[in-house]
């Protein structure tokens, strides 16, 4: 799964699974995939980039800019609307707030 993340960090938006696993057709991969995660590709693929960032501003002092490109967002407001679907709270709040828990 990791690797999955990994290459599709490259290709942002779309469902390009394809390439991935040629003996299966995308409706078979996306089966299983959901069979062994519970939820869609895609939905398992921000969930962990959004995990991961959540890490970064925790322990970095990275620039939210940074952390966009690091977790394969291409600009920093793609990432922001998906950090915020998740956490409810935009980057720099969760890290602010964050921050004030840890003092």
């Amino acid at each position: 799964m990791e690797r999955l993340v990994r290459r599709s960090s490259k290709s942002e938006g779309g469902s390009d699974t394809h390439h991935l696993t040629p003996c299966l057709s995308e409706r078979t991969l996306n089966r299983r995939f959901r069979e062994l995660t519970h939820e869609p590709p895609q939905a398992f693929i921000t969930r962990r980039r959004v995990e991961h960032a959540r890490t970064l501003l925790e322990t970095t002092a990275q620039p939210i800019k940074a952390i966009a490109r690091a977790t394969g967002y291409e600009d920093e407001s793609s990432f922001s609307k998906a950090f915020r679907k998740l956490t409810l709270l935009s980057p720099q709040a969760y890290r602010a707030q964050r921050a004030m828990r840890a003092a």
